[in-house]
């Protein structure tokens, strides 16, 4: 983003940040995406108002992604009626079997095998457990081989997260 431009942007309150990104928007000719991670933990009343401002009058080229265990106190139901909000849950996330198994294999872990359904339950499975299941060697049902691509990070991964 321009020098200008991003000073045009820390000179607003905080009541016209929200309606400057707006119009910076706007101005632009491709599009823009504003990624906020870990919405759920937004507690300023202020900032969500701010943040239901910019959904309310973003422009077609500015796309929100916002990540979270749940909206932030925000009103979705009109870009949802509308079609303009896509949800993405838990269950869209989670890998299948056969897609569990592939990276397992492709991690060098080999499978789970019959502990495999206590990692998540059966049948979903979710990335984080599964490397974390892989780099710590409970997939193999101990350690992975040092020769495999997870061997040596997974002793690293041992050796900062687990005493003794």
């Amino acid at each position: 983003m321009p020098r200008e431009a991003m000073a045009y942007l820390e000179e607003a309150s905080a009541d016209g940040f929200p309606f400057r990104l707006v119009e910076m928007a706007r101005r632009l000719t491709t599009p823009l995406v504003v990624v906020l991670d870990n919405a759920h933990a937004l507690g300023d009343r202020a900032v969500v108002t701010g943040l239901d401002v910019l959904i309310s009058h973003a422009p077609p080229n500015l796309c929100l992604l916002l990540a979270g265990r749940h909206a932030p106190g925000i009103r979705l139901d009109r870009l949802r009626a509308s079609g303009e909000l896509a949800t993405v849950g838990a269950a869209d996330l989670a890998c299948t079997s056969d897609e569990a198994d592939s990276y397992l294999a492709m991690a060098g872990a080999g499978f789970l095998g019959a502990g495999r359904d206590e990692l998540s339950g059966p049948g979903k499975f979710f990335i984080g457990e599964l490397r974390r299941a892989a780099m710590s060697g409970e997939a193999m049902g101990g350690e992975a081989p040092a020769d495999s691509p997870v061997g040596e990070v997974g002793a690293r991964y041992r050796s900062t997260t687990h005493e003794g």
